[in-house]
């Protein structure tokens, strides 16, 4: 069935190229190629959205998290291609139902003793990605951690393999696809975060229909 009204048609013809931030260090949802494509489960999702209804999506890739808010009320880019509702710059976006659920989970070294959730790491350093609204959130709910900010996913993994850090938390299928990829053999999961799993979307700017 055709679900697309002749106005949502009309735009769609004025607007065949959507520029969508893409996060290029989350293997297995967004990573670049070495021929330096967007791949994985993020840009699966919108390629097939695109050939669905006539559009190609661009994603820019070379951005930190932090630019994100600025690119988009700026009108460099028109939307994300893989975000939680909960981050800063949601505010500016409208939102697709999730196409990626996955919970969140504590990383340690194997030979660390065993924890049973984030409350077991007061006083303890724990890496984090900049920029994602899990920083902000355990700035504001888990004061006595201590917060190592790092540039993506694998240098958090390599801070706690370093012992630069004793733990971190995040996205449990980027986790196992890093120690694999990586080969990363001294890590362990060693406790589910205490909230909700992630539910990745595709948003939007606010101003569009």
């Amino acid at each position: 069935a055709n679900l697309l009204t002749p106005e949502e048609k009309a735009w769609l013809k004025s607007h065949q190229v959507i520029q969508l931030l893409g996060d290029t260090g989350w293997p297995p949802i967004g990573f670049t190629d070495p021929s330096g494509r967007y791949q994985g489960v993020a840009a699966d999702y919108i390629n097939l959205i695109g050939r669905r209804l006539g559009i190609r999506f661009e994603v820019i890739s070379d951005h930190s998290r932090n630019q994100i808010p600025e690119l988009i009320k700026s009108g460099k880019a028109n939307g994300v291609s893989c975000m939680v509702k909960e981050e800063e710059p949601a505010q500016w976006l409208s939102f697709s139902a999730p196409y990626f659920v996955s919970p969140d989970v504590i990383v340690t070294k194997k030979k660390t003793p065993a924890i049973f959730g984030i409350e077991n790491l007061a006083g303890k350093t724990l890496a984090v990605e900049e920029g994602v609204f899990l920083e902000s959130k355990l700035k504001k709910q888990y004061a006595k951690i201590i917060l190592k900010p790092v540039k993506n996913t694998v240098a958090a993994l390599e801070s706690v393999a370093g012992g630069e850090a004793y733990a971190y938390v995040g996205n449990l299928m980027v986790i196992k696809y890093l120690l694999n990829a990586k080969g990363i053999d001294t890590l362990k999961i060693a406790a589910p975060a205490p909230w909700p799993e992630s539910r990745l979307r595709i948003g939007i700017r606010k101003d569009w229909p």
